[in-house]
């Protein structure tokens, strides 16, 4: 989409007829991260284009947005008795390049009501949502615990979104439940991981959820098959957190990763320590894969860096919040990988949301 188009829709979308009776938004995210990389072998120029890359046997100064921007419209429009139509769309902005066509996010309609809220579109899935980037204070970030050591990437994971799907997300009381479904594209072709896409037939993601006062419970899983090959791949997660006395927040999830349902699985485990004192945040994480001996120890081009094995991850980081909207971070990360292959980051940002 160009500056043009882009500029138009978000006009239409301020003056729509409707838009007295129903409740319309436009919102985004900006963020311009200076960072200095040192990649000894890691991969991080495998990552497939979810953080701006360095590429192997070098040490770099960047300023990269890493798919923070956004800006989206949503609507929901009250239709009488307890039933509501809600609909989104979001597009991925790059801030530092001045790029509003830098990728794709969600586009959806779906209604809302007290038996829970239907969604059909190009969705978030409920295993990325869960646990996931939501315990990751460092998301979007060269500090992130995905494709880092400590989460699984790609869609089948904790980045991007599914295509052509259905969901279903509903509360009862404590308890949570969110599933979604692919549908079939029917043109012959396949979505793989690397394609940046899910949701093609038969491909499932749910979990269950339970809340507490100041603690949660979760178990997560997808089912699907990523190469076309009629096996099932799956991923399954469980994991939690806990806060206590309105300052301290532990969080941790571990996930088993089961490739075409063979033997050559990983186990990627995550821990993290938040501390709030005034307006900052002080994070601490720690993650870990470990994987079976054939686990995709080397990626090939375009391929992505989980599929790695024997990887651990270090974050150590500063957020500070002058408004709910504006932030400042800065942290270290190290993902030390098999034989020396490791990656350093120092890194400081900037974030405003709107």
């Amino acid at each position: 989409m160009n500056r043009k188009t882009l500029i138009a829709v978000l006009a239409c979308a301020a003056v729509l007829p409707g838009a007295a009776r129903a409740e319309l938004a436009v919102y985004g995210q900006l963020q311009a991260e200076l960072a200095r990389v040192s990649n000894d072998g890691f991969g991080e120029n495998y990552t497939g284009g979810k953080r701006t890359p360095v590429a192997t046997g070098e040490t770099a100064i960047k300023l990269a947005d890493n798919r923070r921007g956004r800006l989206g419209v949503k609507l929901r429009e009250d239709l009488g008795l307890g039933l509501a139509a809600i609909a989104r769309f979001e597009w991925q902005v790059n801030t530092v390049a001045a790029d509003p066509n830098d990728g794709r996010r969600e586009a959806w309609v779906g209604l809302a009501a007290s038996w829970g809220e239907i969604k059909a579109g190009r969705l978030r899935t409920p295993y990325k949502y869960t646990g996931g980037v939501n315990y990751d204070p460092f998301a979007y970030t060269y500090l992130e615990v995905r494709l880092s050591g400590g989460m699984k990437g790609g869609p089948y994971g904790q980045n991007g979104f599914w295509d052509t799907s259905l969901s279903y997300r509903k509360q009862w009381g404590g308890f949570g439940l969110w599933v979604a479904y692919g549908l079939d594209q029917g043109n012959g072709t396949t979505n793989t991981p690397s394609n940046d896409n899910g949701g093609n037939a038969g491909d499932l993601s749910a979990a269950l959820t339970y809340r507490g006062h100041n603690w949660e419970l979760f178990v997560a899983g997808n089912r699907f098959d990523a190469d076309n090959d009629g096996g099932n791949d799956s991923v399954t997660k469980l994991g939690g957190r806990l806060e206590l006395a309105g300052r301290h927040t532990f969080s941790s999830q571990l996930e088993l990763d089961n490739p075409d349902g063979n033997n050559n699985n990983a186990r990627i485990g995550f821990l993290g320590y938040q501390f709030r004192i005034n307006k900052n945040i002080i994070a601490a994480q720690f993650g870990r894969t470990d994987g079976d001996a054939n686990y995709a120890v080397t990626p090939a081009p375009g391929a992505l860096a989980e599929r790695r094995i024997d990887t651990t991850y270090y974050a150590l980081g500063v957020i500070h919040r002058f408004t709910p909207q504006t932030r400042i971070f800065a942290g270290y990360r190290k993902s030390a990988g098999k034989d020396n292959n490791d990656l350093t980051v120092y890194s400081a940002g900037l974030r405003i949301d709107f």
